[in-house]
């Protein structure tokens, strides 16, 4: 028989234990995210915002949701430390959204504290820190993690306001849904769902028993609601309406789309995975029902009249699973919680060690399956957000990779790739912002050195896309520099690499290259370019049909195979 002491010592190991699995999964979240992130190239819509903090004022700003959707609290912030921060960079462009990916392993778990069990929240959390789409969306500056977690505070918190949680989860609610549609107006399809869910519920108890109180709690919250939601998405709406209607009806969700985005929630392109994790979600769906089946009505209702929404707006890209999947993204840590359900369901016949052994394996096992080691068991990849990774993590089946494909290795790479990797420090030019102009993860897979983009702004083109101008103090990018300054030999580097093949013709749409099948083009510039370089830095040491080599400092590593100037 079990004495009061016995059960004491019990419940503080199994604290100390879960305790330190909370601490393991903390380490590896946060692991995940930061893995070489001070190397990170900024890639794709991650210049929407900088282009409009750097042409824009603060009217500007808040009052335009603009063509690229810059996100408006995001380019606010930017703009403020462009003018009073000290200077802007990679690093604290990505800082918010890195905090909104690591605070989501604890929040999120925290908030269904009253619905699951210990060992429940810690596996979902450990599902959180290892998914490769949360991975991605905590590592670029955009505002995918911070409205995830802002949309749970929204979610649970109107579910713990109306079972009588009082004043201060109204207010966690308004807070979070106001900030979430600031940061990501498609958040609001998910935030005001409660307001359908409970208001077809307060309607049927006035219409049937004539309680009017349920309706008038939710009109009340409704109207406090509106008050922030107004000043925040009123101005742009108002001035730039036709911004966001523009892209309402483009494109249409299909079969296709779907699965694609369920690839990525899943975290694998593997059918088998993908199977059995659809699988324990629906187990995870069973036993979340029998425990708390109004727990389960109203999440059930939210996510499915969020993603209705979402599907009826036929938003511009919507029927690529990327882009589906990121306008959906809060209803990714639901699954996950049905998944991390599921599985312990089925793990509760084993003793208490096998059953805790079993569920760690788990996380590693989706890690293992999933791109996560692709695109990080790398001496260096400064591009893990290239959308040749991202977009779909079969790489056969992504069409960023058929838009740009591999094609052969230069030379000079393979040369490279002789010498220890990181040792040798190239600049890249000319530098194309979009994932479907370039092939730089290509070619660090092959010679494993060390990348920094060469910006051509003031020196042999205005500022293209992408770029910003000499003399900007107040942007310190740390993996870009200027030509005009590698020219003058301010930038400790060892070779610059000018690439040949350049952009598609007429390819400014991916959708239009997908039709036209455009072919590839040399880049309008490369005269201008080459011929300034050539006067500045003297002869090439290395030129063929795809780059021209150029030797920054005598005390460059030779490359293997290629010998001095």
């Amino acid at each position: 028989m079990r004495t009061p002491a016995t059960r004491q010592a019990s419940l503080s190991r199994s604290t100390g234990l879960l305790l330190l699995g909370w601490v393991a999964v903390l380490v590896l979240g946060a692991a995940l995210r930061l893995w070489q992130l001070p190397g990170q190239v900024l890639f794709d819509d991650e210049w929407h915002a900088l282009h409009k903090a750097m042409d824009a004022g603060f009217r500007g700003i808040l009052t335009r949701f603009g063509d690229a959707d810059h996100s408006i609290p995001l380019t606010a912030f930017y703009n403020v430390v462009l003018r009073w921060g000290g200077g802007l960079n990679e690093w604290v462009m990505r800082l918010p959204l890195l905090l909104g990916g690591l605070l989501m392993i604890p929040v999120i778990p925290w908030l269904t504290r009253s619905f699951t069990s210990p060992a429940e929240r810690l596996l979902l959390g450990a599902l959180l820190a290892v998914s490769p789409l949360l991975v991605h969306f905590s590592r670029v500056a955009r505002p995918y993690t911070l409205a995830v977690v802002l949309a749970w505070v929204a979610l649970l918190g109107f579910w713990f306001w109306w079972q009588g949680g009082g004043r201060r989860w109204a207010a966690a609610y308004v807070v979070a849904t106001t900030l979430a549609a600031w940061l990501l107006s498609v958040t609001l399809a998910f935030t005001l769902a409660p307001f359908v869910y409970f208001g077809t519920r307060g309607l049927w108890s006035a219409l049937t028993y004539r309680d009017w109180i349920p309706l008038l709690r939710l009109t009340r919250l409704g109207l406090v609601t509106l008050v922030p939601l107004a000043l925040v998405l009123g101005p742009p709406l108002y001035g730039d309406f036709a911004a966001l209607s523009g892209k309402a009806g483009a494109h249409h969700v299909t079969t296709v789309t779907v699965w694609h985005a369920l690839e990525l929630f899943v975290g694998s392109a593997r059918p088998v995975v993908a199977a059995a994790w659809v699988a324990l979600v629906l187990l995870g769906a069973v036993v979340l029902s029998r425990r708390s089946p109004s727990v389960a009505g109203y999440l059930g209702a939210v996510v499915v009249t969020g993603v209705a929404v979402v599907v009826a707006s036929g938003a511009a890209w919507i029927h690529y699973g990327m882009i589906f999947g990121r306008y959906v993204l809060p209803l990714l840590p639901l699954l996950l919680l049905l998944v991390a359900m599921g599985s312990l369901y089925l793990l509760r016949p084993l003793p208490t060690g096998v059953r805790v052994g079993a569920a760690c394996l788990l996380p590693g096992l989706l890690y293992l399956l999933g791109p996560l080691p692709g695109i990080y068991h790398q001496p260096i990849n400064q591009f893990t957000g290239h959308l040749g990774y991202q977009f779909h993590y079969e790489a056969e089946r992504n069409v960023y990779n058929e838009y740009m494909p591999r094609g052969p290795v230069p030379a000079f790479y393979l040369g490279l790739a002789e010498l220890p990797p990181g040792s040798v420090t190239l600049v890249f030019a000319p530098w194309y912002f979009e994932s479907y102009w370039n092939r730089l993860h290509y070619h660090q897979e092959e010679h494993r050195q060390r990348v920094l983009i060469g910006m051509r702004s003031g020196y042999c083109a205005d500022r293209p896309p992408g770029e910003y101008r000499p003399g900007q103090d107040n942007i310190r990018m740390r993996n870009m520099v200027h030509l005009a300054d590698v020219a003058a030999g301010a930038v400790d580097a060892d070779y610059l690499v000018f690439h040949l093949d350049g952009p598609r013709e007429g390819a400014g749409d991916l959708n239009e290259w997908l039709a036209n099948r455009s072919r590839i083009r040399p880049i309008e510039d490369t005269g201008v370019c080459l011929a300034r370089l050539e006067a500045d830095l003297g002869s090439p040491m290395h030129a063929d049909a795809a780059m021209v080599v150029f030797r920054l400092g005598r005390d460059a590593p030779d490359v293997p195979g290629f010998g001095r100037d």
